[in-house]
């Protein structure tokens, strides 16, 4: 016959329990191993660890792990678009005048001289105005500026926003009263060679936004300087 345990508390006796069920309640934490249990019918008294073949789970002596540091750092802005353009056709306006009035030479009198050089002259011109809208492009980010020419083979530059010391807007001849013209960023010395957008339509509106990013910006320094010349 399978021995009753009892479970000495204070002078009280709680049971009879069978050995699985005093188990089961060190297993989910009621007693301790240290807990004095009656055997029956002997009353032979010891502790819980001294009648079974109790095994403590071992203290681990590594620390706890880290908090995942990544978590907790703050996540990197996005770098935003905030314009993107090519140079204005509107700044090609005479060679466009001068292509079409080409064409419309040649193609008027229809003699073979006439139609020859009108389609050669023409289309040369328009080629020539055409051009830089399909060979360059710019952009300005939230961090940087960056133009990009080349229609095959492609070439990029950029000027982040804290490299920029100045910025000059230099006015298309006849076109600056409608806001075209050519806007120079120059970088700190020792940063490299300006970078221009050229015939740009609302240069000088543009060359401010530029300027107000670089002021109210948190993550850019206030040390440099940023200048404007020009009229656009």
């Amino acid at each position: 016959m399978q021995p009753a345990y009892f479970i000495l508390t204070s002078g009280h006796r709680e049971g009879p329990y069978r050995e699985e069920e005093l188990l089961d309640l060190w297993d989910a934490g009621q007693i301790s191993s240290r807990q004095l249990c009656e055997q029956s019918p002997s009353g032979e008294q010891r502790a819980l660890a001294d009648w079974f073949e109790i095994i403590e789970p071992e203290e681990s002596s590594e620390p706890p792990p880290a908090a995942d540091l990544m978590e907790e750092e703050d996540p990197e802005p996005v770098e935003e678009i905030l314009w993107e353009g090519h140079p204005g056709l509107f700044a090609k306006i005479k060679l466009l005048l001068i292509a079409a009035a080409a064409l419309w030479i040649g193609f008027h009198y229809a003699t073979p001289i006439a139609l020859g050089s009108g389609l050669t002259c023409g289309f040369l011109l328009l080629a020539v105005a055409l051009a830089p809208r399909f060979t360059q492009s710019y952009r300005i980010t939230s961090s940087r500026i960056e133009a990009q020419t080349g229609l095959i083979w492609k070439r990029e530059r950029e000027i982040f926003l804290s490299e920029i010391q100045n910025c000059r807007v230099t006015p298309r001849p006849f076109l600056g009263w409608l806001g075209y013209g050519d806007l120079t960023f120059e970088p700190t010395p020792g940063s490299g060679s300006p970078l221009i957008f050229k015939d740009i339509p609302g240069a000088r509106r543009l060359a401010e936004r530029v300027r107000q990013l670089q002021i109210t910006s948190p993550d850019l320094p206030k040390k440099s300087a940023f200048f404007f010349s020009g009229n656009a």
